[in-house]
């Protein structure tokens, strides 16, 4: 039987063995060449296997990680940012995903994911951080799709990613009470979110909130929204029972400037 306060030997002597192996290994860092690069993961990969607790593990990562070459530092990294979100480190583990970002800007997988860690942490503006970043890590995959395993498969999940943080960009928008703020988040998503398949909400909420009842700040919104998207039929049915009920001929009004009459 165990004796309380006492750890067993046998994790006492990994947890040594794994402190001495760290030292030659920061060494030999030093010696490899890119040739190299597949058995230095190698190696990392069984010291982080044998690592006994997440403790242990997260201090050999950081001990070495940054004398690695760039595809193992990405691992490595990985590594860290999977201890931190397992123990609750929200702020870690942010920054962590940072980190592997600048290493590899298309890693859109580590974007998404720390854009539902933000979401844990509750904070508005660290929400609205990320999802700028996966949007623009999505972008990134999407406007340059490698043809490998990595490649497609980035692909297939940027466009998953695109959906999914339109979807949560609308809602949030959608919430906001104050119009005058709703309207601002409204435009910006407008201007951004091209290609969102949430574009039509977002166009029908913003002439909703726009409108109110006032047939003049409905005419404004509509030709608003036109400019952004000329197929909007919210925007064109407005529109066209603007000019029906002023009774004037929408073919003869496109460049006239809101409020001008025909004589």
């Amino acid at each position: 039987m165990p004796i309380p306060g006492i750890k067993p030997i046998k994790i006492v002597l990994r947890s040594a063995a794994l402190a001495l192996l760290i030292i030659p290994f920061n060494y030999a860092l030093a010696d490899e060449t890119p040739k190299d690069e597949t058995k230095t993961e190698s190696i990392l990969i069984d010291l982080v296997k044998n690592a006994p607790d997440p403790a242990s593990r997260l201090k050999l990562l950081n001990s070495i990680v940054k004398g690695l070459p760039a595809d193992s530092a990405t691992w490595a990294y990985e590594q860290i940012y999977q201890v931190y979100e397992e123990t609750g480190e929200v702020d870690r583990a942010l920054e962590t995903g940072e980190k592997i970002l600048e290493l590899d800007p298309e890693d859109i997988e580590i974007a998404y994911k720390c854009l539902r860690v933000a979401q844990q942490k509750g904070d508005p503006a660290v929400v609205r951080k990320w999802s700028r970043i996966s949007t623009q890590t999505a972008a990134c995959v999407i406007a340059d799709p490698k043809d490998d395993e990595t490649g497609r498969r980035r692909l297939e999940y940027a466009r998953q990613v695109g959906k999914s943080v339109g979807y949560l960009k609308y809602r949030e928008i959608a919430a906001v009470q104050d119009p005058g703020k709703r309207l601002e988040l409204l435009d910006e998503f407008l201007q951004r979110g091209q290609d969102t398949e949430y574009r039509h909400a977002a166009e029908s909420l913003y002439l909703s909130t726009c409108c109110a009842g006032d047939a003049r700040k409905a005419l404004v919104a509509a030709e608003k929204i036109l400019k952004l998207d000329e197929n909007s039929e919210d925007a064109l049915l407005i529109i066209a029972e603007s000019y029906q009920d002023s009774q004037m001929d929408p073919r003869n009004c496109w460049d006239m400037p809101t409020g001008s009459s025909r004589s």
